[in-house]
């Protein structure tokens, strides 16, 4: 009778368990997007500015999501323009270590693909892509996926790419 009653307690726990757990991702991926649209709607009006007013379209765009967890960077950019790591200041993703270069790395768009690209840094720099661990130094580059690991001195990004489309960027807001 006790085991029927503790495993009905459990039953119920682990339900309340994943219920919060789903809303968390949920919540996470609702962040990332609002981040991304935030970038979209400075463009748009960058954008309207120069044209004199003509409308920003946009049918699909990818966005790129930064993540790392020593330094709690969780961070949306617009690959198209470039996102770059090292230690100078003028970089996306400043990292203060001996191990990283001023200038380290890049992740850009081009080609239709997102690629990550080392700007000769000291160290190189190390790509964990589909099963596969890569070394890229002098100016390599290599198309990067969703769920890919960027190392660099020690730290360890997680890359995620999501496609956003005009038609929740129009909606009200």
């Amino acid at each position: 009778m006790i085991f029927k009653i503790l495993l009905g307690i459990l039953v119920v726990v682990a339900s309340i368990v994943s219920t919060i757990l789903r809303k968390i991702k949920k919540n996470q991926v609702v962040k990332r997007q609002e981040a991304a649209y935030s970038i979209l709607r400075e463009e748009a009006l960058d954008y309207a500015l120069q044209q004199n007013g003509e409308k920003f379209r946009m049918d699909q765009k990818i966005m790129l999501q930064i993540k790392e967890k020593t330094f709690e960077i969780d961070s949306v950019f617009d690959p198209e323009k470039s996102v770059t790591f090292g230690r100078a200041k003028e970089n996306n993703i400043v990292l203060n270590s001996p191990t990283i270069s001023g200038k380290h790395c890049r992740i850009i768009a081009q080609n239709g693909g997102v690629y990550l690209e080392d700007l000769h840094s000291s160290n190189g720099t190390m790509l964990k892509s589909r099963g596969k661990k890569v070394r890229l130094d002098g100016g390599q580059s290599r198309q990067i996926y969703s769920r890919d690991k960027v190392i660099i001195g020690g730290l360890e990004f997680t890359i995620f790419l999501f496609a956003l489309d005009k038609r929740y960027f129009n909606r009200k807001r």
